[in-house]
């Protein structure tokens, strides 16, 4: 299920990740990032050419980065198995990469617990959102990644999650949304310079 290319038209969005499906702990133990490290890598990954923003979601189960933009997986791969000591090579092998809706699906998916280790677990949402605000004040985030996360947590909140399953008619809900979001901060960013 991994996505060879970059980000979907109007969907600048990718995730690069490991977790407990295809990956061995000792390689998530090595990647686990603590809390006080996060700001560096987070500051990396958006730093990437191709990408503008990144949250970071980081548990026991799994690691996961979701840029904004469309950089190439080697650049990330390389940049994030540099700044947590482990073999490309190696962390390549056991790492996926969603792009576009794709990896909007794969957010739904995580944090409806359809990705946990003990299926639909709710420990995720809590992780999940302390990500987002970890990477949100420290400024990582912005006109993509915002109301991504933000749509993520309110559909689990009102409990449609359910819906992630049926994917194609969702989707495309999440990648209208979206878009939308993204022409009004344009429109509002054009506005202030008159």
């Amino acid at each position: 299920m991994d996505d060879a290319g970059g980000s979907a038209p109007g969907l600048p969005f990718v995730v690069l990740g490991v977790d407990h499906h295809r990956t061995p702990l000792e390689l998530r133990e090595k990647l686990a990032v603590p809390a006080e490290n996060m700001a560096k890598l987070l500051a990396i990954l958006a730093s990437t050419p191709g990408a503008s923003e990144a949250i970071v979601l980081s548990t026991c189960n799994r690691l996961e980065c979701y840029l904004a933009g469309a950089p190439d997986r080697q650049q990330v791969l390389s940049r994030l198995a540099e700044h947590q000591g482990v073999d490309a090579t190696t962390l390549d092998a056991h790492a996926f990469w969603h792009a576009g809706i794709h990896g909007v699906r794969h957010l739904f998916r995580v944090i409806s617990g359809l990705e946990s280790l003990v299926l639909g677990e709710y420990q995720i949402v809590h992780q999940v959102k302390t990500s987002y605000d970890v990477a949100h004040q420290g400024h990582f985030t912005g006109a993509v990644l915002n109301p991504l996360f933000q749509r993520a947590l309110s559909v689990y909140r009102s409990g449609n999650f359910a819906l992630v399953v049926g994917g194609g008619d969702f989707a495309a809900r999440v990648a209208r949304f979206w878009s939308c979001a993204r022409v009004s901060v344009y429109r509002a960013a054009e506005q202030s310079r008159d």
